[in-house]
């Protein structure tokens, strides 16, 4: 049986990452997801496992 994931609000990312002038789309390209990932993460969180590499793959993880 697997241990239920985490859920962590999206919106810190949001405010931390995204240009005021990106639309959606342009945000959810910049991230390396669909727009519906996008939309989903927004309005539920997004899983803890999910962000881990989410921040490992932009660059944000700092493994020292």
């Amino acid at each position: 049986m697997s241990e239920k994931q985490q859920i962590l609000p999206f919106q810190p990312v949001i405010d931390r990452l995204r240009d005021p002038e990106y639309t959606d789309t342009d945000f959810a390209v910049a991230l390396g997801v669909t727009r519906d990932i996008l939309r989903t993460w927004t309005q539920k969180g997004i899983r803890f496992y999910v962000a881990d590499k989410l921040v490992t793959r932009l660059g944000y993880r700092d493994w020292e």
